[in-house]
């Protein structure tokens, strides 16, 4: 999805446009297409740029923050950009090294993400002992020299790793006879502790003392005479050390999440970054624990790992979502079924020619977007003639229909929900006389299973409105030749399905077909009903009727608190209603609309 836009509302003459981008896996082509029309720049593109790329930067920016957006999200995909001649060029930052770059006097008016080359001339410190110092500091696509003629450097690479550098390099070249130590710190952070050891060492450390922080590689640069560097060496020394006390433990308490659940994904993350470390010992430290009864967790590590823990929960223990789904299970004719204008096809927007799918193959759909072999199998379409209200009072008011449940059940995201309507039935597993066994005592063991219909669904919320059901139904019925319970035959029907619906739309699963057989007599009035001879004048017929059980899914997407109070106190309100009725002896079956208990959300504006 791409979405590169200006602001609707009127901007001022003398107020410049301000740009919105939210791109979600789209063709960097267009991205680049995009900006060379925003910032009126020509832009070259090497061919072995492709892809989708993801951006999401909602407020508004003028065409320069825009473009310096664009370059982060080259830098980002692995792609370099270096401006030359008034060109433009964009290639993969392997490249770079081959590519020309732009030499840039000042960083004043530069941004970041774009290619660049810079000189600086030493005046303390040897070019060639700053090249041996900052190249492990240095990414894989840059590059740095040393010109000893003039002892100057020459550093090459994206704009914001040749400013860090020349940061530190300039709080190096310091007048005085010293060296250049880097150290790596295991347990502190590195700009922590620079911070620290400059406010001690301003009046202690001398003159030529100078110290810096790399946060990519968590490291110190010190420079200065032997002596300071070997006294503050010391103190790095005493500062990086694993901390011992509750200072190294948090306790997290979760709002949303199970604690149980979050447990073994920050364990895996902790020691993925420990490892990324190279540090055995921090490794060692490492400590995550759940408290079920509080839901809590108890974390024990270096701080940078705890800092990143909480980063993590922090962004997944958010309020998720509910869905209310809401079901009506019906036993109809093969006849009406066919009158509900049911749309027997899996896909959400219907063509002349749609086929729908069944377990029987590919059926075709007729003008009236009703299945002509409707009994043929399972089935599976949408409901599109109107409301689930309008639904249960066409189906309560037709006498070849029979509304078995109307059940409706609240699930999270992504939480499987089950509704059962049946019996829990005994089934005897096993039995003893007496006399085949050792025992005296005669015994049966009996087990018992749930018969009926059942239903399992999970939804999952998606982008926009729409919401991913993963469907199970499952009919299972007691065989009419079952004689004894250690003899019971069960028939079992089912489907199982993953269909994507719009929320607060139908979704209609049938073709659960069964013949019931009804016997009908006709006779002679008194003449049918006297012995014996009452046979002749009376006449039996066995008339199978076809009926076709029906399930529509109703899911409504719950996403804030008001609309879950909402149906609450609807529902609330409906129930205390007719509880007085009750009471006061005034109640009565017409007083029970089950479509007052359907739709409580309110519908979208059109």
């Amino acid at each position: 999805m791409l979405s590169l836009s200006l602001p609707v509302s009127a901007q001022p003459p003398e107020q410049e446009e301000l740009l919105t981008i939210n791109m979600r896996d789209a063709d960097i082509g267009a991205v680049i297409q995009w900006v060379a029309e925003q910032t009126n720049k020509k832009i070259v593109v090497d061919p072995r740029v492709k892809g989708k790329v993801t951006v999401l930067a909602n407020q508004g920016m003028n065409a320069e923050q825009a473009y310096q957006v664009f370059l982060t999200m080259l830098d980002v995909y692995g792609y370099a950009a270096s401006e030359a001649g008034g060109i433009l060029r964009i290639y993969p930052a392997a490249l770079s090294n081959n590519s020309p770059r732009k030499l840039i006097e000042s960083f004043d008016a530069l941004g970041g993400g774009e290619q660049i080359m810079y000189i600086y001339q030493a005046s303390q410190v040897s070019a060639t002992q700053l090249v041996e110092l900052l190249k492990p500091l240095l990414p894989g696509s840059g590059h740095i020299a040393a010109y000893p003629e003039n002892n100057s450097l020459i550093i090459a690479d994206e704009s914001a790793n040749v400013k860090r550098l020349v940061a530190m390099v300039q709080q190096i070249d310091q007048s005085g006879d010293f060296d250049i130590e880097v150290i790596k710190l295991k347990h502190a952070d590195a700009n922590n502790v620079a911070g620290l050891v400059l406010s001690l060492t301003q009046s202690a450390g001398g003159p030529g003392f100078s110290i810096a922080s790399d946060e990519r590689s968590n490291s110190l640069l010190m420079s200065g005479d032997p002596a300071t560097r070997k006294r503050v060496g010391q103190l790095i020394k005493q500062l990086d050390k694993p901390i011992t006390d509750n200072g190294n433990t948090r306790v997290v308490y979760l709002h949303y999440l199970d604690a149980a659940e979050l447990l073994p994904i920050l364990r895996g993350m902790a020691t993925a970054m420990a490892d990324d470390n190279k540090n055995a010992e921090a490794n060692s430290s490492i400590s995550i624990e759940a408290s079920e009864s509080s839901n809590a967790l108890i974390m024990t590590a270096p701080p940078y790992i705890l800092d990143m823990m909480d980063n993590v929960i922090a962004q997944v223990d958010i309020r998720r979502a509910q869905v209310l789904v809401e079901a009506i299970i019906v036993e109809v004719s093969k006849d009406f079924s066919q009158t509900l204008g049911v749309e027997w096809n899996t896909s959400l927007n219907r063509n002349d020619g749609t086929e729908a799918l069944t377990n029987f193959g590919l059926k075709t759909v007729d003008d009236d977007g009703v299945l002509s072999l409707i009994g043929s199998g399972l089935n599976l379409g949408f409901y599109r003639n109107g409301s689930l209200r309008a639904l249960v009072q066409a189906v309560a008011n037709e006498n070849d229909a029979n509304i078995l449940s109307t059940p409706s059940i609240l699930t999270l995201d992504n939480q499987e929900a089950e509704i059962l309507v049946g019996s829990n039935v005994p089934f005897i597993t096993g039995q003893s006389t007496g006399a085949a066994s050792s025992t005296n005592d005669p015994f049966t063991t009996v087990e018992r299973e749930d018969i009926g219909l059942t239903l399992k669904i999970t939804p999952q919320i998606n982008s926009g409105d729409a919401i991913t059901l993963d469907v199970l139904q499952e009919i299972e019925t007691i065989s009419e030749a079952t004689t004894v319970a250690n003899d019971i035959v069960t028939n079992k029907r089912s489907i199982k399905t993953k269909v994507i619906v719009e929320d607060d739309n139908i979704l209609v699963l049938g073709g659960l077909i069964s013949d019931d057989v009804q016997e009908l007599v006709s006779k002679v009035p008194i003449l049918g009903d006297m012995p014996l001879v009452g046979a002749l004048f009376r006449s039996t017929t066995d008339q199978v009727i076809k009926k076709n059980l029906m399930v529509f899914i109703h899911p409504v997407i719950l996403d804030s608190e008001e609309v879950a109070m909402e149906l609450s106190q609807k529902n609330y309100n409906l129930m205390q209603e007719l509880q007085q009725k009750y009471n006061s002896g005034t109640f009565s079956a017409e007083d029970v609309n089950l479509s007052e208990f359907i739709e409580y959300k309110p519908r979208k504006e059109p």
